[in-house]
This record gives structure tokens, C-alpha cells and sequence, in this order.
């Protein structure tokens, strides 16, 4: 279900924004009849995470849901 492309555990400078927190851009794309592609992106355009389904609605799950957990695992910095 998840393709881990590098490890989200290490900190990065480039995915900051000024405020210290962590960028990432969440996206859908329908890549065949019955395709749909999820990414994940840190704020630097680096791919993090991809994933494939069936149905848009289903892309759309696993998205949020990979994001919610790349969030949940962060270690905060002080």
C-alpha cells in the first residue's frame, strides 16, 4: 500500500517553512481507467510517498491516512 521513498525520520532544513514547521503537498491523479496514483511531497518537491488504488475515493483515504501517520510520527524539535 506504501512506498516509503527515503526515510521521513531525518531532519531536513529544506522542508521547513519560516514559522519551523514541516511542509508537505498531498496530491490525486487518475492515471488510467481505473487508476488512481496518490503523492506525497515534502516542501522541497521531493517525492516521499506514493501509493496506487482502485477507486478515487480509496486514493483519497490512503493519502490523508499516509499523511496523517508521516505527521504523527515526526519528532518534535524545540
Amino acid at each position: 500500500m506504501f512506498k516509503f521513498i527515503r526515510d521521513m525520520l531525518r531532519g531536513s532544513a529544506d522542508r521547513k517553512s519560516s514559522s519551523g514547521f514541516d511542509i508537505y503537498e498531498a496530491r490525486v491523479q487518475k492515471t488510467g481507467r481505473s487508476r488512481w496514483e496518490w503523492f506525497l511531497y515534502d516542501g522541497a518537491g521531493h517525492l516521499v510517498m506514493q501509493g496506487i488504488e482502485r477507486r478515487r475515493s480509496a486514493a483519497i483515504y490512503a493519502k490523508n491516512r499516509a499523511l496523517f501517520l508521516l505527521l504523527s510520527n515526526r519528532r518534535i524539535s524545540r
